[in-house]
């Protein structure tokens, strides 16, 4: 464990090291990326949504900003992932998702952005209680990665599957 939390420490000073490097330039990609890296790395250390979100809503800015779909697509997925606990925020999440999705289709992008997208969709449906729905997403995501060859994010999907399926007392699907 010490020495995972030392990997967090120094990948967290250097995506902090990139963010200070570019947040006085132009608005670029790489500081979105620095941006949303950074952010995740304060997830994993906090898990407080107060605490990660604000780097992924300036990434968001910018890459609104630069216009460029990849780097959009990506920030909208982050951002909608940090309303997954507030339910409140239920509708704006799922037009973001919505918005990336619309955008990963027409740009063309590989079906596991569009995974990625069906699983942070999942996870809102999952945050205020409509597992039925968000079992659906998670199939639709668990799909995208196998059409994608990836084989870990597929064992993830099929994980938070049975996770839904026992909420849902749905036994032959935890099967």
């Amino acid at each position: 464990i010490y020495g995972r939390a030392g990997e967090h420490e120094r990948a967290f000073a250097a995506y902090d090291r990139a963010v200070h490097l570019f947040d006085h330039r132009a608005p670029s990609e790489v500081l979105v990326s620095a941006l949303l890296e950074r952010s995740y790395i304060i997830y994993v250390r906090t898990n407080a949504y107060t605490e990660y979100c604000p780097d992924r809503e300036l990434a968001l800015r910018i890459a609104r900003q630069l216009g460029v779909a990849e780097a959009l697509s990506e920030a909208l997925v982050k951002v909608a992932f940090c309303f997954q606990h507030q339910p409140e925020r239920f509708t704006e999440a799922l037009a973001l998702l919505d918005e990336a999705l619309k955008m990963a289709e027409s740009e063309g992008m590989g079906a596991d952005r569009r995974a990625m997208i069906y699983n942070a969709t999942a996870n809102v449906y999952t945050g205020v209680g409509l597992h039925d729905t968000a079992y659906e997403f998670l199939d639709k995501a668990r799909a995208l990665f196998v059409e994608a060859g990836k084989t870990q994010d597929e064992f993830n999907m099929l994980h938070t599957m049975v996770t839904q399926a026992m909420r849902l007392s749905r036994e032959a699907d935890a099967q």
